[in-house]
């Protein structure tokens, strides 16, 4: 009866094993398969980031946005650029679609034409 009950436990570690080596086997395969999509899928997506990047940078370039870096940061801090009459350089808001100095050096800007009057010089934008 112990030789009975040891060829069992014998034969069951056995199927055991052999079942495991099967999931084991089963599992590197359906590894290999995800990282091989996983792979296909980073490729994919470096491809398209890159295009993208491209056509953002011919974008960029054909509006005039991003030749310098000055002209790439006052875009991203949302500024444009006013010459006072004395030659200096004045950033403005790109809220404002035109730039005033007074006698004080004081400079506003201003939207839809509104002038502020009298004492107010409009500014060139650069």
């Amino acid at each position: 009866m112990v030789l009975e009950q040891r060829q069992r436990t014998q034969m069951n570690i056995a199927q055991q094993q052999q079942q495991f080596a099967a999931w084991q086997q089963m599992h590197a395969s359906q590894q290999a398969a995800f990282d091989s999509y996983q792979q296909a899928w980073f490729d994919r997506s470096d491809r398209q980031h890159a295009a993208n990047m491209a056509a953002s940078a011919a974008n960029f370039s054909s509006a005039g946005v991003g030749t310098g870096t000055a002209s790439y940061s006052d875009a991203i801090r949302g500024v444009n650029h006013y010459a006072r009459p004395d030659g200096t350089d004045v950033e403005v808001s790109v809220m404002a679609d035109q730039a005033w100095v007074n006698g004080s050096g004081d400079v506003i800007g201003t939207r839809d034409g509104f002038e502020p009057g009298f004492g107010w010089t409009e500014l060139p934008r650069q």
